[in-house]
């Protein structure tokens, strides 16, 4: 939850988050404002349940063009075990991505954080 919504006892949806990385797959969360920007970039998009699914290359250079892409639209990654955070931090490590990027984790229902990494 932003500090608004504590200030004042306001749940607000978290930002457009990657919830899951699978090969070339990546669940995007709350991405419906930017479906229109994803369009516009070529990105393929395919709903699913309350989530985008977007086609990316399963290479590690196609996901990190892939990650350059999201991270310019704002989009923040899931932190925690095996997440799309880890698999960006990787594609650092490696020298594949230079750009810092924004983390989400929650630490209560509807109370999301974020931070910048790298």
């Amino acid at each position: 939850m932003s500090w608004f919504g504590k200030m004042f006892g306001v749940r607000q949806a978290s930002p457009p988050y990657v919830s899951l990385i699978l090969g070339g797959e990546w669940r995007v969360k709350n991405a419906a404002p930017l479906k229109s920007k994803l369009s516009r970039l070529g990105i393929q998009t395919k709903r699913e349940g309350s989530a985008l699914l977007l086609r990316f290359g399963p290479e590690k250079t196609q996901q990190a063009e892939a990650a350059r892409q999201l991270i310019g639209l704002g989009v923040a990654f899931s932190a925690g075990p095996a997440s799309p955070s880890d698999v960006l931090g990787l594609l650092q490590a490696e020298g594949l991505l230079g750009e810092p990027y924004t983390e989400i984790y929650w630490s209560g229902p509807a109370e999301w954080h974020t931070r910048t990494v790298g």
